[in-house]
């Protein structure tokens, strides 16, 4: 039975080969889709994947109350840890985990790099391999482990292990360590992205921090217990610790502590104040592929359906004759779904050679991701192309199967069954795949206008002709300011502790009985004018009033003083943390500080102290932007030789909106044409199957006079009226998904205007118009007496 069906399911492979190329095309390019999809929710959902311990992992996170709201905070007081180690059994482990950057030198390279500090444990929580070296050199203060990179970035092929290695402070101390070992690479989706880690008493000991002070906060605290623990209890528990807390920081007082899971601390991040730790991408990142894949895959099984119908004429009389010997309806219906599998088989095998090359493509435009199609090393992506070529094949392939073995014998071969292009059902899916179509490309130029529109917008601040470096001292900046004042491209210089898009913090300031978690900024008199941040009321910091401005003043934003629900700011008292006391003399208006996925907040501004200072920022003539970042790194390393440069083009500090905007785009361009595309191809597969059912019509209706426009109108009209009606609904659609995606993804943005729909209405009826036109006519010229012999 089984090789009788193999055999039927290859001669009816090679007898259509046309359409079975087509079909396999669009299945594999729409698996192949899929197949890229499916890497990329599995890279942002495997995120810590390779800690092994990581299912019974918690972060304590930190929820500061501001009248009965709840403000999540990422970072947590040096002395919890030991704390719940003494205190809370169900706990086997702690784990203080911190970091910052640090200049290390080796010779005469000298790099900036990230250190981590953590609790001796940590590897015992944690799973990383050592290259060389060994785990237990991490426990000895005196020697760091150092990551693969930054051992060949420092020693080249040479052994790291037994080398030494000195650290620099912002205030010019130095210290030395032996590199204990070399870990190996960590994956790219991984909470713990660092250059060396050493143990946490080295950072308690730079920093002159007691190991119990409920004053100073480190990055992240992790709690592992063996055997699980209910988190909510241990919340709980936890509890007791805050009142300790406050009394430390009456400045920052704090509502409760609570319990992150461990995988779900790449989602969260975005949405927590201070939280230290990599995220996984952005959502949109993950939404798109998905939603482009199931479009296009949808389109292709249409496309196979409509086609599986269409073609059954040709064999209308093997079913009849297998129905009369004693064939049943189930037996066909294997047999169909047979040769859909066998389609599907051979489409997988084309999806993966495709994947083969867009997979790195696809990886190339999104920075710190790298998907690998490998299937000797991940073995879980079987199961998923088992059960995308089963979801295919019956998504396809199901309705045709039922269909046709539903013909009677009798009407088959006395040859009264019609089997037609123009049923309700093929009509149906038709419409339906233009209409994916046209959703699909109302999305490309929605996503496209507002990519534009973004790139243009007037953020609120200056950030094409900016630029800033970092400097670890009032001298430093100091010095680097004298030489480049002497630049004429530079417009505006300001020294700032905080800086839009780089670093800022959140306060609890109250005015009357209104409190509320705002953003805080500190930087010097100049900053407003370099940065081009426009007053809306009052007036900015001023050089003369610095000594009061330091210790009265502040300058809030057009948001705060919505949220604090004022009619007059001037002149407003407010208090930061129930400790310090300012009067409100200026209103700047509303900017976005980051980007446009997160809406504008309340900002709260000081003039810093003057020894605060962690950038220099300039502002520059707008064609000179180039050379003066140039100027501006080769004076630091006239100046500092021995430390390294880290400036900035401010219009970096939005390269992820950038990034995600642009590959949108690309995602969605590309959904649009190979929807096109599939749509077109389909599109044309019923037209001449139609037209080949027409022939000898054609022929008589030519020896009685009907000219050829008549003939193409008369063929084409109903598959043009079809592309019409599916435009229409497909734009409804296209609205409605679009708004969506884009109200989830941004939150300033371009509303969906009248060219998104006119511009995919165009190109549809365009290439259908076109389509259809020279299908029809290649058959309506011909000579009908050709068309009256044709059997």
């Amino acid at each position: 039975m089984f090789k009788n069906y193999l055999k039927l399911t290859v001669r009816n492979l090679r007898r259509n080969k046309l359409y079975v190329f087509i079909n396999v095309l669009g299945l594999g390019i729409s698996m192949a889709c899929c197949i890229i999809a499916y890497l990329n929710t599995r890279f942002a959902y495997d995120f810590d994947k390779q800690h092994v311990n990581r299912e019974n992992i918690y972060k304590v996170q930190i929820n500061k109350d501001v009248q009965g709201q709840p403000v999540p905070y990422g970072i947590t007081p040096v002395a919890l840890g030991p704390r719940i180690a003494q205190d809370i059994p169900q706990v086997d482990e702690v784990v203080r985990v911190t970091g910052d950057s640090y200049i290390l030198k080796v010779d005469r390279k000298v790099f900036n790099r990230h250190i981590t500090f953590a609790d001796p444990n940590f590897f015992d929580v944690f799973s990383f391999k050592v290259k060389e070296g060994s785990f237990d050199n991490f426990y000895n203060k005196s020697q760091l482990l150092l990551s693969e990179e930054m051992a060949t970035a420092y020693f080249g092929n040479e052994s790291a292990t037994g080398q030494i290695i000195t650290l620099v402070t912002a205030d010019e101390k130095t210290r030395e360590f032996i590199v204990g070992g070399v870990l190996e690479s960590m994956p790219e989706n991984s909470t713990f992205q660092f250059d060396a880690i050493t143990v946490f008493e080295n950072f308690l000991d730079l920093n002159e921090i007691a190991d119990n002070s409920w004053r100073s906060f480190v990055g992240g605290t992790f709690l592992f217990s063996k055997n699980g623990f209910a988190p909510d209890q241990v919340s709980t528990l936890l509890s007791k610790y805050v009142p300790e807390q406050n009394q430390a920081r009456p400045d920052w007082l704090i509502g409760s502590f609570y319990l992150e899971h461990m995988p779900d601390m790449p989602f969260s991040g975005r949405d927590i104040y201070s939280y230290w730790f990599p995220q996984a991408m952005h959502p949109a990142a993950i939404i798109a592929p998905i939603v482009m894949s199931a479009l296009i895959l949808l389109i292709a099984c249409f496309n196979f359906t409509n086609t599986s119908i269409a073609t059954s004429s040709k064999r209308l009389k093997e079913i009849g004759i297998r129905k009369v010997i004693g064939g049943n309806r189930q037996q066909l219906i294997t047999q169909f779904m047979a040769e859909n599998l066998a389609l599907c088989l051979l489409a997988i095998v084309v999806a993966l050679g495709l994947a083969s090359f867009l997979v790195p493509a696809y990886s190339a435009m999104w920075e710190g991701m790298t998907l690998i199609l490998d299937l000797s090393q991940n073995t879980e992506i079987y199961l998923f192309l088992v059960g995308l070529m089963v979801i295919t094949a019956i998504i396809a392939g199901a309705y045709p199967s039922i269909y046709v073995s539903r013909y009677e014998p009798v009407k088959i071969l006395r040859g009264n069954l019609k089997v037609g292009t123009t049923s309700s059902l093929s009509r149906g899916l038709l419409m339906m795949q233009f209409g994916f179509t046209i959703m699909a490309l109302v999305a490309s130029m929605a996503f496209y206008q507002n990519a534009i529109f973004q790139e243009n917008a007037d953020m609120g601040f200056e950030k094409e002709s900016v630029i800033g470096a970092r400097v670890s001292s009032l001298q430093e900046y100091t010095t680097l300011r004298s030489v480049m004042e002497k630049n004429p491209d530079v417009i505006s210089m300001s020294a700032s502790g905080s800086h839009i898009g780089f670093w800022n913090y959140g306060r609890t300031i109250k005015s009357g009985d209104v409190e509320r978690e705002v953003m805080m900024m500190d930087f010097g008199p100049e900053y407003f004018e370099t940065m081009d941040l426009k007053m809306a009321e009052g007036r900015p910091f001023g050089k003369d009033l610095a000594e009061s401005d330091r210790v009265s003043s502040i300058i809030v934003n057009e948001k705060f003083v919505e949220a604090f629900g004022w009619k007059e700011a001037i002149g407003q008292r407010v208090s930061i943390s129930d400790t310090l006391h300012l009067t409100v003399v200026g209103v700047i208006k509303n900017f976005y500080s980051d980007n446009f996925f997160s809406p504008i907040e309340p900002y709260a501004f000081r003039l810093s102290r003057e020894d605060n200072v962690n950038f220099l920022i300039a502002r520059v003539a707008s064609d000179k932007i180039v050379e003066s970042y140039k100027a501006m790194e080769q004076s630091w390393l006239d100046l500092f030789p021995d430390k390294p440069f880290n400036g900035f083009y401010q219009e970096d500090t939005l390269k992820e909106a950038q990034e995600v905007n642009a590959n949108i785009v690309i995602i969605f361009v590309f959904l649009g044409v190979v929807s096109v595309l599939l749509s077109v191809i389909g599109l044309f597969t019923l037209i001449s199957l139609n037209v080949i059912k027409r022939v000898k019509e054609i022929g008589i209706r030519k020896v009685m006079g009907a000219e050829i426009p008549q003939i193409l109108w008369l063929i084409s009209k109903s598959f043009l009226l079809m592309v019409v009606v599916a435009s229409a609904l497909g734009a409804v659609g296209g609205y409605y998904l679009t708004d969506m995606l884009i109200e989830s993804i941004f939150k300033f943005y371009k509303p969906i205007g009248l060219v998104s729909f006119l511009v995919p209405f165009l190109i549809i009826t365009t290439i259908a118009g076109s389509t259809s036109f020279l299908r029809v006519f290649a058959a309506a010229r011909k000579n009908p007496v050709d068309s009256l012999r044709y059997e």
